[in-house]
């Protein structure tokens, strides 16, 4: 590779991408990655000679190598942890308010029904009466009833995603129902999405085995690792394979794609950031993978879009709360 260019074989790629995973390449080294990842944005796929999962190799490296350097912070000694100790008590007394405020009750067909629900950006753990665990995703509203485990232990999700640590109990089955399909477990911990606009409930499994069904059929049951996307207006159902700690990551405070199109990408730049994203492209476009930690701000999330996007090249527009692709 001649100095300064941005060319690259796929051998020289291949040693860089290896000292790229094990964190030993120069600032030399580091300048070529990055003035290929440039060069992307300059040039044809013919004249650059990679293919695209080349690209998305170094791109993805590249991004995990970013996000894993430490974040230098400020320290004042006694200060620093006076502050550190409010922060904490501060941070305890707004998560009670909040699950106050979300939490409202109605009376269906005379069985009284609790509801909660999150916000853009927003996440929250429930404890249930059987001590079962509840992790409300961002813009997620979910009920159950006032006699919670008393008969049966039935939840509603009606919006948004929900991960579920539930207490073993042979003689109170646990449900959970989306768009219309069950999911019925004794004893395990699963993630349940209802895509209400795409009329769309996703289920998949972390532990155990739950089993799925509509009003009309059984679906089947499922493992850890395996997945159900089910297509509730055409009572359509397919099952794939996720990565169960990918699955599971947003709990522990990081977002993760992968291999996401552009409708995903979108779904999920709505539910963390409270912004209407608007875009003339094709949403089942694209191939995005990424991992980042939750609190990562939208303006450095979409520097790393930029960075990563290929086939459709993303660009964007922040004007308040409405987000344009282009």
């Amino acid at each position: 590779m001649k100095r300064g260019s941005s060319r690259m074989d796929s051998t020289t790629l291949s040693q860089l991408l290896g000292k790229y995973r094990q964190q030993r390449c120069t600032e030399a080294e580091l300048q070529l990655l990055y003035r290929w990842l440039d060069a992307v944005d300059a040039h044809s796929q013919e004249q650059l000679a990679f293919t695209d999962e080349e690209r998305q190799q170094v791109k993805a490296v590249m991004l995990a190598r970013i996000l894993q350097r430490p974040v230098p912070v400020r320290r004042s000694g006694g200060l620093l942890r006076k502050w550190l100790q409010a922060a904490a008590v501060l941070l305890l007394i707004g998560t009670a308010v909040y699950f106050l405020l979300g939490r409202t009750k109605t009376t269906v067909h005379g069985e009284r029904w609790v509801t909660q629900q999150t916000g853009a950006g927003q996440t929250l753990r429930m404890i249930l009466p059987d001590s079962s665990v509840v992790v409300l995703a961002p813009n997620t509203t979910i009920q159950y009833a006032d006699a919670y485990g008393v008969r049966v232990r039935a939840l509603r999700l009606e919006r948004g995603k929900a991960f579920f640590d539930t207490r073993s109990d042979i003689s109170h089955p646990f449900t959970v129902t989306a768009q219309g399909i069950t999911t019925t477990v004794l004893g395990t911990s699963f993630t349940v999405e209802n895509m209400a606009a795409e009329r769309v409930c996703r289920v998949s499994v972390a532990t155990g085995k739950v089993k799925v069904a509509s009003k009309a059929r059984a679906y089947g049951e499922l493992l850890p690792g395996k997945r159900f996307t089910v297509q509730a207006q055409d009572d359509l159902v397919m099952e794939d394979e996720v990565s169960v700690a990918e699955d599971v990551a947003w709990t522990k405070g990081e977002l993760v794609l992968r291999n996401a199109n552009l409708g995903q990408l979108v779904q999920l730049l709505e539910r963390e950031y409270a912004v209407k994203v608007t875009t003339k492209l094709d949403m089942k476009a694209g191939s995005y993978t990424l991992r980042v930690p939750a609190n990562t701000s939208l303006e450095e999330l979409l520097v790393i879009l930029r960075r990563i996007s290929y086939q459709p090249k993303l660009h964007f527009t922040h004007k308040a709360a409405v987000l344009t692709i282009y």
